[in-house]
């Protein structure tokens, strides 16, 4: 199971490296799903921002995003609201179960409409 993100497929300015990277992430599991496959199987979660400790680094803030810096990322997202890490947990934990047992190669969008608006 890999971790790439929404930037992967659906890029915003002023992160051209970090998506370029995450879209290397998934190129890479499909990449895998191929030679892997069928004894192992080989996903991946794009999820969109959320209100961690990376992304209040990544922005240079320390102690959490205010409601203030959270608005423009929501403004983007139709659920209204950043991904929990629970939103990326259910994902993973989907992709590895049996229920999930026929897809490899999947880079599963967590990102509550993101990337189709």
């Amino acid at each position: 199971m890999n971790t790439a993100s929404i930037g992967a497929v659906a890029p915003r300015p002023g992160t051209t490296v970090y998506n370029a990277c995450k879209a290397a992430v998934a190129n890479m599991t499909q990449g895998m799903a191929v030679e892997l496959a069928p004894t192992i199987r080989v996903n991946a979660v794009n999820p969109v921002a959320a209100d961690t400790a990376f992304m209040a680094g990544a922005m240079g803030v320390e102690g959490g995003l205010s409601d203030e810096q959270k608005a423009p990322i929501v403004a983007g997202i139709p659920m209204k609201r950043m991904t929990e890490p629970a939103d990326v947990a259910a994902a993973v934990s989907y992709l590895a179960s049996d229920d999930a047992a026929f897809l490899t190669g999947v880079c599963l969008n967590v990102d509550g409409g993101r990337s189709i608006s």
